[in-house]
């Protein structure tokens, strides 16, 4: 079986991600299920 190697974001996606978790826009379940990374993930 192939191993996934993990994307690299950049700084501009992680801010886009963070910004919309601190605007209530999307809940960290649904972040982490929309970028394919765990809520632990999203929170660091």
């Amino acid at each position: 079986m192939a191993r996934i190697k993990p994307k690299n974001w950049t700084r501009e996606e992680k801010t886009s991600i963070v910004l919309s978790l601190l605007r209530n826009e999307q809940s960290a379940a649904e972040l982490s299920r929309k970028h394919g990374v765990s809520q632990t993930t999203i929170g660091k």
